[in-house]
């Protein structure tokens, strides 16, 4: 059943040429995007690798790292503590790792004076499948071999990925393991200081992200897939694809006229897995020279999507920036006030976005994209007016007085874990920034003492004193908002075992006890929120 609606929606864009049709409902006005091979694809069979089809991926390839990469210069001081020269590269062994491989050695011997400083560090994942996938001394032989040498790399990191319960994951397998080579990639670009990961992600790839999206009802964003270069880390790591417009067969035939020997992963075989399914299903019902005609369009309409995404990104970039963090942050807790009319002109998708994007400015972490969750709460909070839950917001409509105008509050969501405060430690609360330092070493005979950081409840409010609960009245939080606020309490053990819990500070509120402040020191401060202190998204769906 799956494979025959897969089929048919396939071959139902591929062969009506989607894109053409379906992106000038987007955008009538959107800029025609020049096609990247120089052949005529209606006339052309891709399966016919040439001299001139080597040089075109070359010359492409080396454009695209042209237009991507800056090396440091060693005089920068500032940006040589920050990055080095090291290039970080995934390397699965396939046919497309392999290709990349041979491409950045020839690149960084055609730019021998530039590229001097350049060290290659390869990354492989053993992902410990039931059904193993990778043979790791193969690959390791694989990068050494001829045409690539043994002194491409500098460094041939295999990092082994490890189970729950040491066994593979029952659901969304293909998702799992792609946030944990990313996540790693990122750990050692950071732990290496390198500003750039390569991967070997192709056309061919990208055609199948499509159609798998597209079965799943993805939006324009998730529609216009993985992007040539894009940032994946708050700490300015780039994820590079330059292989990205090229196609499958042609990556083969590279192989084949570069004696490059490569990996072939008996999981690729398996239909098991949806991507699997979607490529054997496309190349079996399409044949190869009528897929390689239409991958060059649909490629093309995917381009096209990206320009839209970019567009409505520079928006989101703009509102976010000269309204909504000038206009609408509550200076006291982590939560957002936006009048409701400014959504009334926006598309529904945008708006499902700015409430993404908030989740991660917010949260201050990462988190993917789901379109179907967020337009399913959106909707329900427009349908019932009730709080609703998602990722780690809490998201309502809220109405000071009558007078007043309908605001959505985005905030995060106070159903938080209490967690101990180590002295002299930073730590993240609810967006503040915590530090506790003794004013002096504790007395080792004094009872056993231990802090905790909580949300606000309402069996605090019977500790406030009148002028206290004015002060937070005053604050005019929004109804859910209140809950934000930190309270800093005091555990103390007795040798009897009895153990006295006491809330010490309350921000705000002029809620302090003496005998705590003289004790101790404590920072507690609301992080200030910034678009660009975070990553939002690796490639959305």
């Amino acid at each position: 059943m799956l494979k025959n609606k897969l089929c048919s929606t396939a071959i139902s864009i591929l062969k009506s040429y989607y894109s053409r049709r379906y992106f000038s409902t987007l955008n009538s006005s959107i800029p025609s995007v020049p096609q990247r091979l120089k052949s005529d694809i209606n006339n052309s069979d891709h399966t016919i690798f040439t001299q001139e089809s080597n040089l075109e991926i070359i010359e492409s390839f080396n454009d695209i790292l042209k237009n991507n990469i800056d090396l440091l210069n060693n005089n920068d001081n500032k940006q040589q503590k920050k990055y080095t020269n090291n290039i970080i590269i995934g390397i699965s062994g396939g046919s497309d790792s392999i290709s990349l491989c041979y491409l950045l050695k020839q690149w960084k011997t055609v730019n021998a004076s530039l590229t001097d400083s350049v060290k290659f560090i390869g990354v492989t994942i053993d992902h410990k499948l039931d059904e193993p996938s990778e043979d790791i001394e193969k690959i390791k032989e694989y990068v050494k071999q001829g045409p690539i040498g043994k002194e491409f790399l500098d460094e041939h990191i295999i990092v082994t990925m490890q189970h729950e319960n040491q066994q593979q994951p029952s659901t969304a397998l293909m998702s799992k393991l792609r946030d944990f080579r990313l996540l790693k990639m990122i750990e050692i670009a950071d732990l290496k200081k390198s500003k750039y990961v390569f991967i070997g992600s192709n056309k061919s790839d990208q055609i199948e992200t499509f159609v798998q999206r597209f079965n799943t009802s993805s939006g324009y964003y998730g529609l216009s897939c993985m992007s040539t270069a894009r940032n994946i880390s708050k700490s300015g790591v780039q994820l590079l694809r330059p292989l990205l417009n090229v196609g499958k067969d042609k990556i083969f035939q590279f192989c084949k006229f570069h004696q490059l020997a490569y990996h072939s992963d008996p999981s690729n075989a398996k239909t098991d897995y949806h991507r699997n399914l979607i490529r054997h299903t496309l190349r079996n019902q399409l044949g190869p020279v009528e897929y390689n005609k239409v991958e060059d369009s649909i490629y093309q309409g995917i381009e096209a999507l990206n320009i839209v995404k970019f567009q409505s990104e520079q928006f989101i970039e703009r509102f976010m920036k000269e309204i909504v963090l000038e206009e609408c942050v509550n200076p006291y807790v982590s939560a957002l006030e936006i009048p409701l009319e400014y959504f009334t002109r926006i598309p529904v998708m945008t708006t499902l976005r700015i409430i993404h994007r908030f989740d991660c400015i917010l949260s201050g972490k990462f988190s993917h994209f789901r379109q179907k969750s967020y337009q399913d709460i959106y909707q329900s909070i427009i349908d019932t007016n009730h709080p609703q839950s998602i990722g780690n917001l809490l998201i309502y409509f809220n109405k000071a007085s009558e007078s007043s105008a309908k605001k959505l509050v985005i905030q995060l969501n106070p159903k938080v874990k209490s967690m101990d405060i180590p002295l002299n430690e930073n730590i993240d609360f609810l967006g503040f920034d915590i530090l506790l330092k003794p004013n002096q070493i504790p007395d080792s005979n004094d009872p056993k003492v231990r802090f905790e950081i909580r949300s606000l409840r309402e069996y605090d409010l019977i500790k406030l004193l009148p002028y206290q609960t004015k002060k937070l009245k005053d604050l005019q939080l929004p109804k859910h908002s209140r809950q934000l606020i930190p309270v800093i309490v005091q555990h103390q053990e007795y040798n009897n075992g009895k153990v006295v819990s006491e809330p010490q500070y309350i921000p705000y509120l002029d809620f302090v006890n003496p005998i705590f402040k003289s004790n101790f020191k404590l920072k507690c401060k609301l992080q200030k929120k910034r678009t660009d202190s975070f990553v939002h998204d690796w490639e959305s769906n």
